[in-house]
């Protein structure tokens, strides 16, 4: 290099702009000109002029030369993230079958990891089924004996800068759902139509919709389609749920997914975001009436979709909301933790506590033990729970039949009255006929009709209130007082059955009279009929008329007695 790097330029116009390059020479020749220097201005420019601006120059050039090496930093770092030469493939495979991803990095040590799902969410392990090979710069995964629970999302992805190659694993025809596009929480207003739209990566792939809610998740059917309420749309790779006059029961977590991949997102409306619960409220049961209060506790998690803002709950029991102004509730919300205390609770609370939110609500069961009974009636005085009989069993002979009866002086409505028959308790039958008189004091058993079978030792037990006092009447119905009875009985049987023969009689023979002179009063009427017609012809009557005029005279006479008979009949 030559000592001195100085060179004086004389000779040079004032007011003429000047630019200078430098040459290198030496034995060998002459070099490339170097770049041009600042311009130069002589009799204008000083040289603090001429400093600055070639300053100035010197420091673009090393900008400029700074931001060329970047790029090629940069080319050559892009050429670096791009790992492999040869990325993972599509595999359809019948069940059974055995399943290859193979790859090939462009640097053989480059190391990579293999991933499961949508979002990598399950790295694989070379056990069971899997199984994975690195040789030279080929990595490869080997899925064993695949079936139609396998179809997945697998990723190969570089340790040193996470670039990832994705292929999909088909079985069957059945494609993983592989998001390309999916929805995120969506706000609306009450009344509004909401549509959550994604794009998948296969169009054979098939998935279920589902709403999430606090209570659980249910799967979106046909017959929620038929409703009209939510209308499911599958055009190629695009899947969407429409949900239409969108309401609060709406609020809810939607979720999209199937074989190797899922997404959800929050549907809110009017700002009401789903809730759900930490812990819930939980049942209360047998609640003795005695307690001081029942409360019920939940915790909530906070969504980050509303900015992690704490949810206003209302309280009901039985379907009514719980006024906190009420003396016997206390709401109480302290962060997360939500509490219900009802003081003094009755059994008349018993039913459904609810806390409840228009994203979501939890309900627990209340059971509060019924208060004991009311005390019982005073009992009466002894001497009104004795009872006094006036007059012991005796029998009274009936018609065919008999009656045992007894008479009690203070007999109350409530005692127990039961007839046995040599100590048994007499079985029920149309012959027998029992009598509780409370107000006469009497109480009979009537046996009609009255048989030899009857016969044997009858007992009246009567148990006043309370079980108290239990007191029982024997009569012994046997031997001659049956006798006397059953004959006595039978008696007035055939005296009855005489008197009703008679009196058929009579009714027979009164009948029979009235039959009589109604024909005779019928014969008298058409004799007199006929004699008119004769008297018209012109015909003398002779002696022989007579007789008929005589009869219809002695039937004018029966008319009377006649009409008397059924006038006695009624008064018999």
């Amino acid at each position: 290099m030559a000592a001195d790097c100085k060179y004086k330029v004389n000779g040079l116009v004032p007011g003429q702009t000047y630019f200078f390059r430098v040459r290198g020479v030496s034995t060998v020749g002459e070099g490339v000109p170097s770049n041009p220097s600042c311009y130069a201005t002589p009799g204008v420019d000083t040289l603090q002029d001429l400093i600055d601006r070639q300053n100035a120059m010197y420091a673009e050039r090393r900008r400029l030369e700074e931001l060329e090496r970047q790029r090629l930093r940069d080319l050559e770092e892009l050429e670096r993230q791009q790992p492999f030469l040869r990325e993972i493939q599509d595999q359809w495979m019948n069940t059974g079958d055995r399943a290859f991803f193979l790859c090939e990095v462009k640097d053989q040590t480059t190391e990579v990891d293999w991933f499961l799902g949508n979002w990598k969410e399950t790295k694989i392990e070379p056990t069971g089924k899997f199984h994975i090979i690195s040789a030279g710069r080929i990595r490869m995964l080997i899925i064993d004996n695949v079936n139609n629970e396998d179809p997945c999302i697998v990723h190969c992805v570089c340790r040193y800068n996470g670039f990832c190659s994705t292929a999909d694993l088909c079985v069957d025809g059945i494609a993983p759902v592989r998001f390309i596009k999916y929805f995120g929480d969506t706000f609306a207003n009450k009344g509004d139509t909401v549509v959550l739209h994604c794009n998948l990566s296969k169009h054979c792939a098939v998935v279920k919709w589902k709403k999430i809610t606090a209570q659980g998740e249910v799967e979106i059917t046909e017959e929620d389609i038929k409703d009209r309420k939510y209308e499911v749309v599958s055009q190629g790779g695009a899947r969407s749920l429409i949900i239409h006059d969108i309401q609060y029961e709406d609020i809810a977590q939607y979720y999209c997914g199937g074989f190797g991949g899922e997404v959800s997102a929050n549907v809110c409306v009017d700002g009401m975001v789903p809730v759900f619960f930490d812990k819930v409220i939980e049942d209360e049961i047998d609640v003795p009436y005695t307690a001081e209060y029942v409360e019920f506790r939940c915790t909530v998690k906070l969504n980050p979709v509303n900015g992690w803002a704490q949810p206003h709950f209302q309280w009901f029991l039985n379907g009514e909301e719980l006024d906190a102004d009420n003396e016997r509730v206390e709401i109480v919300s302290v962060g997360c933790v939500r509490s219900l205390r009802l003081y003094c609770p009755r059994y008349q609370d018993s039913g459904e506590v609810t806390a409840y939110n228009p994203g979501g609500q939890c309900t627990a069961k209340l059971e509060v033990q019924p208060p004991p009974p009311p005390p019982p009636p005073p009992m009466p005085p002894m001497e009104d729970m004795v009872l006094n009989f006036r007059q012991p069993v005796i029998p009274e002979q009936l018609v065919g039949g008999c009656r045992l009866f007894c008479v009690i002086s203070n007999l109350s409505e409530d005692t127990a009255v039961s007839w046995l028959k040599n100590a048994k308790p007499l079985k029920q039958a149309e012959k027998y006929t029992v009598e509780v008189n409370p107000s006469t004091g009497v109480v009979a058993l009537t046996i009609n009709p009255l048989t030899e079978m009857d016969m044997g030792r009858y007992t009246a037990s009567f148990t006043t209130p309370l079980g108290m006092f239990d007191t029982k009447v024997h009569y012994d119905f046997t031997g001659s007082s049956f006798d006397s009875i059953f004959y006595a009985s039978q008696k007035l049987k055939e005296e009855e059955e005489n008197r009703e023969a008679l009196l058929d009689a009579a009714k027979q023979r009164e009948l029979a009279e009235a039959q009589a002179a109604l024909q005779a009063e019928i014969d008298a009427a058409n004799a007199e009929a006929d004699a008119e017609a004769e008297g018209e012809s012109g015909e003398v009557p002779g002696m022989e008329e007579a007789a008929p005029i005589e009869e219809a005279a002695q039937v004018e006479e029966a008319a009377p007695a006649e009409e008397a008979a059924p006038v006695e009949q009624a008064a018999e």
